[in-house]
């Protein structure tokens, strides 16, 4: 899987086109799984589509815009990631939705997966991973009511 710990569309690769380039650099023979949280996955789609197997995953959740600012500072808002899976979905490339993380009282599955419906092949969900120290203090002295379940 490409980008499952740091996504490889991070901001500055707009400018650089790294990602770019690997894809472009390695056999297309590859299947591919990609996950990121950028829309700019997009611009890549003609060299993804060289590729013999290509699944492309956006991490998605139900945080308001204020909270999302908050835990994912440099991505972009969950209206352009949808749009994003949208055109994915319609060039043709098998698609899924990376629910990621799932806060108690924080995030509301349902609304996502009605989001994600007819965006995505199938759906992943993973819980809070409690072992990040710091954003677990973060979380349980903002949203206390998060953590008491």
């Amino acid at each position: 899987m490409v980008s499952s710990l740091s996504d490889a569309y991070q901001p500055i690769e707009r400018k650089f086109k790294l990602t770019r380039c690997v894809f472009d650099a390695i056999s297309h023979n590859n299947r591919l799984r990609i996950l990121t949280k950028s829309d700019l996955i997009v611009r890549d789609l003609d060299v993804l589509n060289k590729f013999r197997d290509v699944e492309i995953g956006l991490t998605v959740n139900s945080f308001d815009e204020r909270l999302r600012r908050k835990l994912e500072p440099r991505a972009v808002s969950m209206e352009r990631r949808l749009n994003a899976l949208r055109t994915v979905k319609d060039e043709g490339f098998r698609t899924f939705g990376f629910v990621s993380p799932v806060i108690p009282y924080l995030t509301d599955i349902e609304a996502v997966l009605d989001e994600l419906k007819g965006l995505v092949d199938y759906v992943i969900i993973e819980v809070l991973n409690p072992c990040v120290k710091d954003f677990v203090k973060w979380l349980k002295e903002v949203y206390p009511e998060s953590w008491n379940v």
